[in-house]
Protein backbone atom coordinates (compact mmCIF):
# COMPACT_ATOMS: atom_id res chain seq x y z
CA UNK A 1 0.00 0.00 0.00
CA UNK A 2 1.11 3.65 -0.17
CA UNK A 3 2.24 3.82 3.29
CA UNK A 4 4.27 0.87 2.86
CA UNK A 5 5.94 3.07 -0.64
CA UNK A 6 6.53 6.61 1.35
CA UNK A 7 8.18 4.68 4.63
CA UNK A 8 10.25 2.68 2.01
CA UNK A 9 11.31 5.81 0.33
CA UNK A 10 11.93 7.87 3.54
CA UNK A 11 14.01 4.78 4.54
CA UNK A 12 15.81 5.35 1.30
CA UNK A 13 16.19 8.74 1.38
CA UNK A 14 17.78 8.59 5.12
CA UNK A 15 20.33 6.26 3.94
CA UNK A 16 21.74 7.71 0.51
CA UNK A 17 22.38 10.95 3.40
CA UNK A 18 24.09 8.58 5.55
CA UNK A 19 25.96 7.28 2.87
CA UNK A 20 26.91 10.27 1.46
CA UNK A 21 28.01 11.78 4.85
CA UNK A 22 30.29 8.90 5.40
CA UNK A 23 31.97 9.18 2.86
CA UNK A 24 32.44 13.28 2.67
CA UNK A 25 33.59 12.49 6.21
CA UNK A 26 35.90 9.21 5.52
CA UNK A 27 36.68 10.13 1.87
CA UNK A 28 36.07 13.65 1.06
CA UNK A 29 34.44 13.00 -1.65
CA UNK A 30 30.56 12.50 -3.20
CA UNK A 31 30.37 9.24 -4.07
CA UNK A 32 27.75 9.70 -6.26
CA UNK A 33 30.39 12.05 -8.53
CA UNK A 34 31.43 9.48 -11.26
CA UNK A 35 34.51 11.23 -11.77
CA UNK A 36 36.19 10.32 -8.80
CA UNK A 37 36.64 7.11 -9.88
CA UNK A 38 38.44 5.41 -12.97
CA UNK A 39 35.88 3.01 -14.29
CA UNK A 40 32.03 2.59 -13.57
CA UNK A 41 29.97 -0.37 -14.25
CA UNK A 42 26.54 -0.58 -14.55
CA UNK A 43 25.68 -4.14 -13.93
CA UNK A 44 21.98 -3.30 -14.52
CA UNK A 45 22.33 -4.87 -17.59
CA UNK A 46 25.50 -7.04 -18.03
CA UNK A 47 25.86 -10.32 -16.93
CA UNK A 48 28.51 -11.65 -14.30
CA UNK A 49 30.95 -12.78 -17.07
CA UNK A 50 30.38 -8.93 -19.20
CA UNK A 51 30.83 -7.60 -16.08
CA UNK A 52 34.55 -8.92 -15.26
CA UNK A 53 35.54 -8.40 -18.55
CA UNK A 54 34.98 -4.83 -18.67
CA UNK A 55 37.18 -4.64 -15.71
CA UNK A 56 40.04 -6.96 -16.68
CA UNK A 57 39.77 -4.68 -19.97
CA UNK A 58 39.91 -2.16 -17.76
CA UNK A 59 43.00 -2.90 -15.67
CA UNK A 60 44.69 -4.37 -18.76
CA UNK A 61 44.37 -0.79 -19.93
CA UNK A 62 45.60 0.95 -17.15
CA UNK A 63 48.73 -1.75 -16.68
CA UNK A 64 49.20 -0.54 -20.91
CA UNK A 65 49.38 3.17 -19.58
Amino acid sequence: DSTDVASTMASLQARMQSECKRFKEYYDIDYRNESNFDLVVDSSVMTAQEVAANIIKAYQSHLNK
